[in-house]
């Protein structure tokens, strides 16, 4: 199992490891009159890594999603005059993560890490108001953000060597 959160995990790598995750959302709405079937299958996640030198030093790359958008929400209101509006609030998108991290050991116990990563998605909220009547004007606003970043994080891992803090029962009795 990969380790996300530290980079100096990478170092004690033996052996090539690869990690995926699928997403898949069934939903069923229902109302009084009405039913309705929303279900997706998406590819949620994946890395690979891989030791360059056995429990020394190791390599990693992959993408993860970090946030998702996705919602529909319509409400029927009568305004003043007595007309029916629709309320439409809408969102879709989402923020990913690439990231490559390698982990090196300096010295015996000590591993160190860093990972590069890079932000990117696009989110989406849009707000309308729509009417029966022709005499109005519908309306719609549409809020689009792009993000895009970049950033480090670093890593550090020690190993106690749990034969040296406490003696077996075999070496105190010899005592």
């Amino acid at each position: 199992m990969l380790n996300f959160n530290n980079p100096a995990a990478y170092a004690k790598l033996q052996l090539c490891a690869f990690e995926a995750g699928m997403n898949i959302n069934l939903l069923r709405l229902r109302s009084a009159d009405a039913s309705r079937d929303n279900n997706s299958l998406s590819l949620g996640y994946f890395a690979l890594a891989f030791p360059l030198k056995s429990k020394k030093a190791g390599l990693g790359f992959g993408i993860v999603p970090l946030s998702n958008v996705g919602y529909s929400i319509y409400d029927y209101q009568v305004n003043s005059l007595n007309n029916v509006e629709l309320h439409a609030y809408e969102g879709s998108g989402g923020l990913n993560q690439f990231f490559v991290s390698s982990g090196f050991t300096p010295i015996k116990n000590l591993t160190l890490g860093l990972t590069a990563s890079t932000l990117f998605g696009n989110l989406v909220q849009e707000r309308r108001v729509e009417f029966n009547d022709i005499s109005f004007l519908n309306t719609r606003l549409t809020d689009t953000r792009s993000v895009r970043g970049f950033y480090f994080t670093a890593g550090m891992q020690y190993t106690l060597d749990s034969l040296r803090i406490s003696r077996s029962e075999e070496h105190t009795s010899e005592l």
